[in-house]
């Protein structure tokens, strides 16, 4: 024991103990810059202040093996003890427990996760018994990308701290297919925090004893639990992205993986994502790291994309294909660095016959049970969302409907500056791209990528007037034949994490897109233009009848509307449609939008950009009614909002709507005359 810091050198020089304890006291910085300056520092565990993150870190830079708090348990000491004691024992005959290996990400979204589960059906198709474990807390991937629905995770290892053994983790693990199993992550973040280091210990040494491989998705933050998975781990693969943001993390990572005292030979990178061209060579990963990645990954986004979005993996999606040949020559290289005798590659198999693709999955905690795709959605109304769902739609082509999506995220924006505003195209329009695109040629995903990747995090770009839209495709068709689940937009949209409105336009038709559109929405808005696209807005009000939900989760909006058309009585087209529709019992709007060429000559150009009618025709009655409609809209999601249960039944429509002359229209009216006066007056 040296009480005294000023000798604490010393004693270390004379005695050379196997150990090293050094109790932080009042005092941790000036005890740790008493350690950072030993040479030759024996093997130190640290016991102090255990709320202070950048503190434990520290001494575990320092090369400790244990950070406990300032009143260790005794039990918790000798475990530890007999870590250390196990792991000197055991340093020649390693191959008999399992060697762990640590996947760790530069940053966030290279692909960690999916790179562990890859890695580990490839090496369990060799014959070996793998595990993973999901550390990537507090919401681990690990059972989303293998499509299991675990019964337990971390959360439960942890409340059985007490009773853990060898014959219970079994029964906490959940088994995939191909024969890996996972110890998935806790799906709540109170659960999350649960998992302290002593459990990953526990965990990890009973998992060793029991299978061949054990592979660990590590957070990328320097947490306790990371940091002690880190230590254990036999190999730790740090994965990359070809850029230099992704390179300056990974230097960073590597820096304190050194100073945990983990070896060169144990540090790996591995590039994902990797392209022939245009990406960083091997001299431009030693000019900035000092090593070259000795694996990379082909960037096969599309076969990604399936796996994820299907529950696949690479083998069963493409087991021919570059990126199987990847993970299985990883898993190679992987039994080589660890001393392992490689077994021979697995026989590829079978692709699925064509047309046999499954379709999308719903990636939402809800019931295993599948449902049909004629079924009502899931209701998602249940609870706060940090975000509300505004959809244009139109079973009929020519009504205005991209028109009114585009103008009205303008006008709702310029009405609600604090209020961001996502606009997704479901057609194959190039509207919202012409409108918002600040950069047309920038890379990225489209809306079709964005919908089968399962989230629109990524695929999201800022544009003019401060509207976030996500670039349309010329494809989105294509994924008629691969979503069913009228439910899938809602789980991408909870996946994205988006705070603020989402609108919607949709495909003038009502097949599964637009039927996603409509399941999600707080508020469709249904554009009618004459009788016919009257006679296809029923179809919408009798989609939402078979769903058992409100029609007043419906609005119809009058649109393009000429008042010059008379009918056979002297009355005008509006007159008519108002008859039809209080006929039908259709909750309509107070504004409707009249017909200008004056509008229309905002979208033909010949420089190709589409203005808005906020911008481009601030004196037109247009402009005038876009605001009134944005105002409307605006008062019925507070509403929704400040009573989320009337999404259930949704907002009231609006006053009078069906037997009176609204309002708006009043005045439109009143607007008209008063400026027919005063062109006569002028021109007397």
């Amino acid at each position: 024991v040296v009480t005294r810091r000023e000798r604490l050198a010393e004693v270390i020089a004379a005695r050379r103990p196997s150990l090293v304890f050094a109790d932080l006291g009042p005092s941790p910085q000036a005890l740790l810059d008493l350690l950072a300056g030993i040479e030759s520092l024996p093997p130190l565990l640290v016991s102090g202040p255990s709320d202070d993150a950048a503190l434990i870190l520290r001494p575990l830079e320092l090369g400790a093996k244990h950070f406990f708090p300032a009143q260790p348990e005794t039990e918790d000491l000798h475990r530890t003890l007999d870590r250390i004691a196990g792991e000197q024992l055991v340093e020649g005959s390693e191959q008999r427990i399992a060697p762990i290996v640590a996947v760790m990400g530069a940053k966030g979204g290279v692909g960690t996760s999916f790179v562990a589960c890859q890695l580990a059906v490839s090496l369990q198709s060799h014959g070996a018994r793998t595990v993973v474990v999901d550390l990537n807390l507090p919401l681990g991937d690990v059972a989303l990308y293998l499509d299991l629905q675990p019964k337990h995770t971390l959360a439960h290892v942890a409340k059985e701290a007490d009773h853990l053994d060898a014959a219970y983790l079994r029964n906490v693990l959940a088994r995939h297919p191909s024969g890996v199993h996972v110890l998935a992550s806790p799906t709540r973040l109170d659960e999350a925090m649960m998992i302290k280091a002593d459990h990953v210990d526990r965990v990890l040494h009973l998992l060793r004893e029991e299978f061949d491989w054990v592979v660990v998705d590590v957070s990328r933050e320097w947490k306790e639990t990371s940091i002690r998975a880190l230590d254990l781990a036999s190999q730790v693969l740090l994965v990359t992205l070809p850029d230099v943001a992704t390179l300056s993390q990974a230097r960073k990572h590597l820096d304190l993986l050194r100073r945990l005292g983990r070896p060169e030979e144990a540090l790996h990178l591995v590039t994902n994502r990797n392209a022939a061209s245009g990406q960083l060579g091997d001299q431009d990963y030693l000019t900035f790291l000092g090593r070259a990645p000795e694996v990379r990954i082909p960037n096969d986004f599309a076969t990604t994309l399936l796996s994820v979005n299907e529950g696949r993996t690479i083998g069963e999606v493409a087991p021919r294909g570059p990126l199987q040949t990847a993970y299985d020559g990883l898993a190679r290289q992987l039994t080589t660095w660890c001393g392992r005798e490689a077994e021979p590659d697995p026989e590829p198999a079978p692709s699925p016959p064509p047309g046999t693709r499954p379709p999308l999955r719903v990636v939402r905690s809800t019931s295993a049970s599948a449902r049909p795709a004629t079924a009502a959605p899931v209701a998602w109304n249940q609870g706060p969302r940090p975000f509300q769902v505004l959809t244009v739609a139109a079973n009929k082509g020519g009504v205005g409907k991209t028109t009114i999506a585009t103008n009205l995220a303008v006008f709702l924006r310029a009405l609600r500056e604090d209020l961001p505003i996502l606009v997704l195209e479901f057609d194959d329009q190039t509207m919202p791209d012409r409108m918002f695109s600040i950069d047309r040629g920038a890379p990225g995903l489209d809306i079709a990528a964005a919908l089968r990747s399962g989230s629109f995090a990524e695929a999201a770009r800022l544009g003019q007037y401060g509207v976030h839209y996500v670039p349309s495709s010329a494809r989105i068709s294509d994924l008629k034949r691969e979503i069913e689940d009228p439910a899938y937009l809602q789980s991408v949209l909870l996946r994205t994490g988006w705070e603020g409105l989402v609108i919607i336009d949709t495909k003038s038709d009502l097949e599964i897109l637009t039927q996603n559109a409509i399941a999600a929405s707080d508020l469709s808005i249904v554009v009618v233009h004459d009788f016919a696209s009257l006679q296809q807005a029923q179809k919408v009000f009798q989609l939402l009848d078979d769903w058992k939900l409100p029609r007043e989760s419906a609005r119809v909006l009058l649109s393009l509307v000429d008042r010059r058309i008379k009918f056979g009585q002297g009355e005008d087209v509006l007159g008519f449609l108002i008859s039809q529709i209080r006929e039908k019992g259709y909750p309509l709007f107070e504004t409707f939008l009249s017909r200008s060429h004056s509008i229309e000559a905002l979208y033909t150009n010949p420089e190709g950009r589409a203005h808005s009618i906020l911008h481009g025709a601030k004196n037109s009655l247009v402009h005038r009614q876009m605001r009134h409609l944005a105002q409307d809209v605006l008062e019925s999601l507070d509403a929704l909002r400040e009573r989320p249960q009337l999404r259930a039944q949704s907002a009231p429509a609006a006053a009078d709507a069906r037997d009176a002359t609204p309002r708006r229209w009043r005045e439109y009216a009143a607007g008209a005359r008063t400026w027919a006066r005063s062109r006569i007056v002028g021109d007397s």
